[in-house]
């Protein structure tokens, strides 16, 4: 698929340039070891992160996180609640632990991203959208690719969701450009729908082949893509 007309990229993060956290968010092995969880807890845990994560972190003007301390907070609150929730005896152990590894977890990279990344820097304003929360630079940071974009806009941050389209905007203005010379890519036809809406071209990344789309145009690499 030929994008080179486009002057501007725009990338999710999660499922898009990342799977994710090595070892999860729920670090099954790691927890095992280190705090002797059963399997019911751990099961319990992911319970726990699935039917809660949204109440506390929401994104809201009035509900920014703004900051790496501010994140810590949240994440204290979230884990000694889960902790609480599970059962487990030394909560406090327990909840350090899980801010810390949060705060400083390392993120893999999808194989295709990096070396697409590094030939595409300085030809095209490149940014990252994402719902994020501020640790999310440090982990771009980290990866070995926080220079190659130009912007990264995070949800948590600036309290508009990606399901908002004043995101979208605010991310073109940002770049100086209009929507048709702009490209978002993105694992979500939800967000998708919404930027299409804007006026951005969009691509699916459909990484696993799940899902046929006939709204968007689909590729399963980026290295289907031709800059």
């Amino acid at each position: 698929m030929d994008i080179s007309k486009y002057k501007a990229i725009f990338f999710d993060f999660d499922g898009t340039l990342s799977p994710g956290p090595l070892g999860g968010y729920i670090p099954k092995a790691v927890l095992q070891s280190n705090f002797k969880l059963n399997n019911a807890q751990i099961q319990k845990a992911k319970l726990f992160e699935k039917e809660n994560i949204k109440n506390y972190f929401f994104y809201s003007k009035e509900n920014v996180i703004k900051d790496i301390e501010e994140e810590k907070k949240v994440h204290q609150k979230f884990y000694t609640e889960m902790a609480k929730f599970i059962q487990i005896k030394d909560l406090g152990q327990f909840v350090n632990f899980m801010v810390d590894r949060r705060l400083t977890q390392e993120f893999e990279l999808y194989p295709d991203v990096k070396s697409i990344l590094e030939n595409i820097g300085g030809k095209y304003s490149l940014g990252i959208i994402t719902e994020g929360l501020p640790s999310r630079i440090q982990e771009c940071r980290r990866l070995g690719f926080y220079n190659i974009f130009e912007t990264v806009l995070n949800s948590h941050t600036l309290g508009i969701s990606k399901s908002d389209p004043e995101i979208y905007v605010l991310a073109l203005q940002r770049f100086g450009m209009n929507p048709e010379e702009s490209v978002l890519i993105d694992d979500s036809v939800i967000f998708l729908k919404i930027a299409k809406e804007v006026g951005l071209f969009t691509i699916y990344l459909d990484r696993k082949q799940q899902q046929d789309s006939l709204e968007f145009q689909t590729i399963s690499s980026l290295k289907e893509l031709q800059f």
